[in-house]
């Protein structure tokens, strides 16, 4: 499992490529499934995807019911900080 996350890191660094797109509802299943797999894993995913809203809402919500160090900054955002979130207690 330590290989498999590290060769994800590596395949983090990629390039853009035009071509079709997936749709939000795989991205879910995507976040999911390597999350269930090994959450490093799912953060892999969500490193190299920064912008893809539908990942990170998943993301976001599959860490707030785990206690994992990396899923700080999925549960501590601008947003929760905004709204005084019961989350931050």
């Amino acid at each position: 499992m330590d290989n498999e996350a590290k060769r994800l890191d590596v395949w983090a660094m990629h390039v853009p490529l035009p071509g079709p797109k997936i749709n939000p509802e795989k991205w879910i299943k995507h976040a999911r499934i390597t999350f269930d797999v090994d959450p490093h894993i799912g953060f892999s995913l969500g490193a190299k995807f920064p912008t893809n809203s539908p990942l990170k809402m998943e993301l976001t919500h599959l860490v707030q019911i785990r206690t994992i160090p990396e899923a700080l900054p999925y549960i501590v955002t601008p947003k929760f900080v905004d709204e005084d979130s019961p989350l931050l207690k």
